[in-house]
């Protein structure tokens, strides 16, 4: 298993969260304890630095060609059992990085700091990636296993990191092969029609270790890796969602051809 530093973990989450998160400005952290975070590669500097949109393609462009996919696969599943969360979402991002082509920014008219090219062709927000967001993005990475997933910023984020462990070899275990097929098993089975993943997740909780946050998140990266795919488009709801997951109700089942594509060998037939 790849091993986190505890007291480094704890630095990150007591800086951001206490039974919810901090404010802004009641966030404090000492010097020691930031060097000893940053030391063992769970925080960074405080900058305000960006890194335009622009440069961002050019970078995961770069990155996507450095970057095993298939190690990608075996770290997301490693991350079952374990619940080792920060693992779960290089999956995504590799995979969406991969189908970005090079371009420049596009206005879009509804979100003018967006790029209308990235949110039409990849489903992604196309964003400048303000480094002082590095902090923030690795609590939410350990937290839940990622949030903001389908950021271009987020995207970049993720692939550096795991960049720094790509040559790392990932083993899933049984259990993580078994927890994923019943995952599978379960989104096949469920025929509610009239209902989201909302209602899906709560039937996800018996079968790995996982709060209601992190299964949300689980089924967006298999959204975002078009597995879990809507039938159809359906009328816009007001929910924390994606738009991509928003539109599945039960009995839309799931990609069984991009599961098999993406994960090979370790889906059961």
């Amino acid at each position: 298993m790849h091993i986190i530093d505890k007291k480094a973990k704890k630095i990150l989450f007591n800086y951001f969260w206490k039974n919810g998160w901090i404010d802004d400005n009641k966030m404090i952290i000492n010097d020691d304890d930031f060097l000893y975070a940053k030391e063992k590669g769970l925080m960074f500097d405080f900058t305000d630095e960006i890194i335009k949109h622009d440069e961002l393609i050019i970078r995961i462009n770069d990155l996507v060609k450095e970057i095993n996919f298939e190690n990608t696969v075996r770290a997301f599943l490693c991350s079952l059992s374990t619940r080792q969360l920060n693992l779960r979402s290089f999956i995504s991002s590799l995979y969406l990085g991969k189908k970005i082509n090079i371009h420049n920014f596009i206005n879009n008219k509804s979100y003018p700091s967006y790029c209308n090219e990235c949110n039409d062709n990849y489903f992604i927000i196309g964003d400048d990636f303000n480094l002082q967001d590095r902090n923030v993005y690795n609590f939410e990475k350990y937290k839940w296993g990622g949030v903001r997933l389908e950021h271009l910023s987020y995207i970049y984020f993720d692939l550096e990191e795991f960049k720094k462990i790509n040559d790392f070899e990932f083993y899933p275990t049984p259990d993580d092969i078994k927890i994923f097929n019943d995952i599978l098993k379960q989104i096949d089975s469920y025929n509610n029609e009239k209902d989201s993943a909302n209602k899906l997740e709560k039937t996800l909780k018996d079968i790995f270790p996982s709060s209601k946050a992190e299964r949300i998140i689980l089924l967006e990266i298999l959204s975002y890796l078009d597995i879990l795919e809507a039938k159809e488009e359906r009328e816009y709801r007001d929910t924390e969602l994606s738009e991509k997951l928003m539109h599945w109700r039960g009995g839309d089942s799931y990609n069984k051809i991009n599961a098999l594509n993406i994960f090979n060998e370790y889906i059961f037939t």
